[in-house]
């Protein structure tokens, strides 16, 4: 009985009130955070596939030399620069070049 009296009480139900309010936050907080990190780990993969693909049809000799080097790279301007090179090089030794050259970063 008293217990009901508490729980009905305006401080009860202010304290109840904000303590799912602060919980509602960080749940959302957390969940945008994760959803951000899944999104650039996408972006991360959808980027490697892109230059290890490029470099595959351009230069299929190079196909076991790109793969390891490229998924070393953990970040995204250091791919999408890498692409762009690989495009606009013209034989399969300064394709090597570029790929030996992009930064990874651990």
């Amino acid at each position: 009985m008293l217990e009901d009296i508490l729980e009905e009480s305006w401080a009860y139900q202010d304290i109840v009130k904000k303590g799912r309010d602060e919980g509602l936050q960080q749940g959302l907080q957390q969940g945008l955070q994760q959803g951000l990190q899944q999104g650039l780990q996408q972006g991360i993969r959808e980027q490697r596939h892109a230059v290890i693909s490029m470099v595959q049809r351009l230069f299929p000799e190079l196909a076991s030399f790109v793969q390891p080097r490229v998924e070393a790279i953990n970040d995204t301007e250091v791919l999408r620069h890498l692409l762009d090179e690989i495009v606009a090089v013209q034989t399969a030794e300064e394709a090597r070049q570029a790929i030996m050259h992009a930064r990874i970063e651990e």
